[in-house]
């Protein structure tokens, strides 16, 4: 008998007012428009760029004409997924040799843990 485990893990962080934005992006703006009490119903408006808290990176992002997420299928993001525990890295150094075309590869380096200091966006680790 052989059995299949699945497990999902979500990675978003919060959408609020905590969550540090790049220095000189607007902060998001989270906005209150309808409550129970007044309208029968909660609805907030939501007000972020789009390189704001989680997010996906595309290649246009810093390269021009570069693809754009939609240029992916959706299961390009649905998968198994590699993931390299290199916390306490600066410069992310790690063997690629078992990562196959096609793979979803997850590095982790728990600077997330910086995520409140004003020293957030210094010192990220970067890839050799």
């Amino acid at each position: 008998m052989s059995y299949l485990f699945v497990m999902f893990i979500d990675l978003t962080l919060p959408i609020d007012d905590t969550i540090p934005v790049f220095p000189g992006d607007p902060k998001p703006e989270i906005k209150q428009i309808s409550t129970i009490k007044e309208n029968g119903w909660n609805e907030k408006q939501l007000s972020i760029t789009s390189h704001f808290a989680t997010h996906i990176e595309a290649p246009i992002h810093m390269i021009e004409n570069g693809k754009t997420l939609s240029d992916y299928p959706l299961k390009s993001f649905i998968g198994e997924a590699i993931v390299f525990d290199v916390r306490g890295q600066s410069v992310i150094d790690v063997n690629v040799d078992q990562v196959k075309s096609g793979d979803i590869v997850f590095f982790y380096t728990h600077h997330i843990k910086q995520i409140h200091k004003s020293t957030y966006f210094e010192n990220n680790p970067v890839f050799s």
